[in-house]
């Protein structure tokens, strides 16, 4: 049994570059922490690693492995397996992302607990959360955002959407092109269609408490 009351904490940064030819195609992935992605006119790809702890024991555990293979970068932050249980008040261990990617990317992401947020990638992003906040601004392609339990928001999209939650509301708002999926097992699913929109494909929006916003152009 370990019990962990502590208000303050130890930290630690890692940070590192990988130069890019090419259109990368990046996973994040982290046990417990938000993720944080945006793109910029570099062709390279930087990624900080923030980790934070409530002893240093427990940050020493945190590990951190970032690997090159070509054009794809591979960042994965993990924790050992401990048996028996654990109690924890205030922070225990959490490590954050902090990624800058060219704006032609594909994109993978994976946090345990914590938000995720994307900005001006125009490849493909699938975004998964445990529990946490989904936010995508000005992202275009295949798009996926899963969330276990928080609300997703995404807006001025272009492309194909696949969004759900199994507990928060769902925004999604864009140019949206072929398929469309929103759903919410406890939330309101609002959609607004901008000019240039196209259903060639089913659109299934639908939750299972809460109201549903369809908006449409002419």
């Amino acid at each position: 049994c370990v019990v962990h009351v502590d208000s303050g904490g130890f930290t630690a940064r890692q940070e590192q570059r990988f130069t890019i030819e090419g259109q990368p195609t990046i996973d994040l992935d982290t046990f417990d922490g938000a993720i944080d992605v945006q793109a910029w006119d570099k062709p390279e790809v930087l990624v900080r690693v923030e980790s934070r702890a409530s002893s240093r024991p427990l940050l020493e555990s945190i590990d951190v492995d970032m690997q090159q293979d070509g054009r794809q970068v591979r960042v994965k932050v993990s924790v050992p397996e401990s048996g028996g249980w654990e109690l924890h008040t205030g922070i225990a261990r959490s490590a954050k992302l902090v990624v800058s990617v060219p704006a032609d990317s594909r994109v993978r992401l994976r946090s345990g607990d914590g938000s995720v947020r994307v900005e001006r990638v125009r490849g493909r992003v699938e975004a998964r959360t445990e529990d946490g906040r989904i936010v995508m601004r000005e992202v275009a392609g295949e798009i996926v955002a899963e969330s276990g339990d928080g609300s997703v928001r995404m807006e001025d999209v272009d492309g194909r959407c696949t969004v759900s939650t199994r507990d928060g509301s769902v925004l999604v708002t864009g140019r949206l092109r072929g398929a469309l999926k929103a759903t919410s097992g406890d939330g309101s699913v609002t959609v607004k269609a901008s000019e240039g929109s196209e259903v060639s494909e089913d659109w299934q929006i639908e939750t299972s408490d809460g109201a549903i916003v369809l908006a449409l152009p002419e």
